[in-house]
């Protein structure tokens, strides 16, 4: 489970299919790179997190993607969404546990390792 996300430049469109103009320049430690929290705590509010159902996954398109204009941003992330609907495939096809990457990445209150440990009963 990554406890980070990872954005793009979006280009001119409407929806997620997008061509990628490259890696944003900004990030949480690196660019390119945004711990989950802060993720929630600055990203989330304000712009429009969506969730994709084929690809089970989140994704923030900020306020300038919404629209036909180029260089709008597009940040995939896990959530406890997300977590859940990977320990489901983990169950399903009896594999032998999970792992996170980066717990600091994580909120304060441990959202998403607590995601973790409640998900795999």
């Amino acid at each position: 489970m990554a406890f980070y996300g990872r954005g793009f430049k979006i280009g001119a469109g409407n929806g997620i299919y997008r061509q990628s103009l490259g890696a944003l320049t900004t990030g949480t430690w690196e660019t390119n790179n945004f711990d989950y929290s802060d993720l929630k705590l600055n990203y989330m509010a304000g712009n429009v997190a969506q969730f994709d159902e084929d690809a089970m996954s989140p994704y923030i398109l900020d306020g300038n993607s919404l629209t036909l204009e180029a260089n709008g941003r597009f940040i995939t992330y896990d959530s406890p969404r997300s977590i859940q609907a990977k320990l489901d495939i983990v169950k399903q096809q009896g594999l032998g546990g999970i792992f996170a990457w980066e717990l600091t990445g994580d909120t304060d209150d441990h959202e998403l390792l607590n995601a973790m440990n409640v998900g795999k009963g």
